[in-house]
This record gives C-alpha cells, sequence and structure tokens, in this order.
C-alpha cells in the first residue's frame, strides 16, 4: 500500500564487535534499505538558546508501508530522506487493519542541530 510518494531509506545501526576503533569500541556498522510510498512531513520545531548555546530540535513523522526494514527500526537507528539523516526517536508503531493485518508503520525522527 502507498502511503505517500516519497523515497525514504532506512538504516539499520549495527556494531561489528570484531572491529575496533582506537578506543577499543566496536565499529559502527550501517546497513541501508530504501523503501518507496512514503509521506515525510514535518512536525513542530523548537529553539532552545542557553549560555550563547543555540540548540534545534527538528522532529519529523513518516508513514511507510509496514516492511521487515520499516518495522526493525529502534532508537539507534536512522532516516535518511533528500540527503538529511534523522536520528530515530523511540520505535517503529505499526498499525493493523481490521483482519489484524499491518497496514501503516509509523516513525518518529528528529534531526538535532546545535
Amino acid at each position: 500500500m502507498n502511503m505517500g510518494g516519497q523515497q525514504v531509506t532506512f538504516v539499520t545501526v549495527t556494531e561489528n564487535l570484531a572491529v575496533r576503533d582506537k578506543y577499543n569500541k566496536p565499529t559502527l556498522v550501517r546497513t541501508e534499505v530504501s523503501v518507496p510510498g512514503c509521506r515525510f512531513r514535518p512536525l513542530k520545531a523548537s529553539e532552545k538558546i542557553d549560555l550563547g548555546l543555540n540548540t534545534l530540535k527538528d522532529p519529523w513523522k513518516c508513514t511507510a508501508p509496514p516492511v521487515a526494514a520499516v518495522m526493525a527500526m529502534t532508537s539507534i537507528d536512522e532516516v535518511k530522506c533528500d540527503g538529511v539523516t534523522y536520528q530515530v526517536v523511540g520505535g517503529d508503531r505499526t498499525y493493523p487493519d481490521e483482519r489484524g493485518r499491518p497496514y501503516k508503520s509509523t516513525l518518529y525522527v528528529e534531526r538535532q542541530e546545535g
């Protein structure tokens, strides 16, 4: 089912325990899956200025078909749309239809600057 006309890339972030960085932390491996038929739209942004620091929180909502890549998203994963990377806030919310089958998935993501 088409939720919209945008193509969004869902990025699963995992740790590679075999390869470590100079601080002995596991390196991160990003696996990208592009999903067409999504609707990606902004929510109300907020800005905070404190002691000369300017922090911008820019939340967005993504409605997508209920494919495995979308339904597996967690709060450590990322979403890319139009060349901008967003952090997943929370996890996937999948909604069933009247027969109990997955109908759509919704993710809340956020871009932070500052």
